[in-house]
């Protein structure tokens, strides 16, 4: 599922990603936040650069200091050798936003190993899409996208295309939910 910068209109179903991003960098400035950092997989794809732009935006909007740790979302071991990596760095991000759960369940794993509890002495916002994160660190905060409703959406627009449905009816952005960890 997703959007693409194809300029051909074409049916979508997409987790809407800037808002995702916007509502993460708002929610680390409401925990007081301060240096942030997206950590990011997928530069190629749209959604990548969706989620990027609005990161930064949202951001700069917010006067936080903030960087994007590019390409750094493709693989578990390397993202938990990140987490380790970013908790021992001298000037530390007190803010995190993940773009995958996977991802987030890695960097959680390296941020424990150097000693960091995550909710705690490091903030993180990442996507969820399954129980697993909140069941192990309920202080962390979510922005959960439903991929069982994913796939029925995208059985539906399909279906609807198929029976001649006009394009621009079936785009359907899927708003992010918030599960914060209070």
């Amino acid at each position: 599922h997703g959007r693409t910068a194809f300029t051909t209109p074409h049916p979508y179903y997409d987790f809407h990603g800037e808002r995702f991003a916007e509502m993460a960098v708002s929610r680390l400035v409401a925990r007081g936040c301060r240096r942030v950092a997206m950590v990011v997989g997928g530069a190629s794809t749209t959604n990548y650069h969706n989620l990027v732009a609005a990161f930064r935006h949202a951001a700069q909007a917010a006067g936080l200091d903030a960087q994007v740790l590019e390409n750094s979302g493709a693989d578990p071991a390397m993202m938990r050798r990140k987490g380790l990596d970013l908790a021992r760095r001298a000037d530390r991000f007190d803010g995190l936003v993940c773009d995958s759960e996977m991802g987030a369940i890695a960097l959680v794993g390296g941020l424990n190993e150097a000693g960091l509890m995550p909710g705690r002495d490091v903030h993180l916002v990442y996507k969820q899409t399954s129980g697993i994160l909140p069941t192990l660190y309920p202080r962390l905060d979510s922005l959960g996208e439903d991929i069982v409703a994913a796939g029925v959406e995208l059985a539906q627009l399909l279906l609807q295309r198929i029976a001649g449905a006009p394009v621009e009816t079936l785009q359907v952005l899927a708003e992010p939910r918030p599960q914060w960890g209070d």
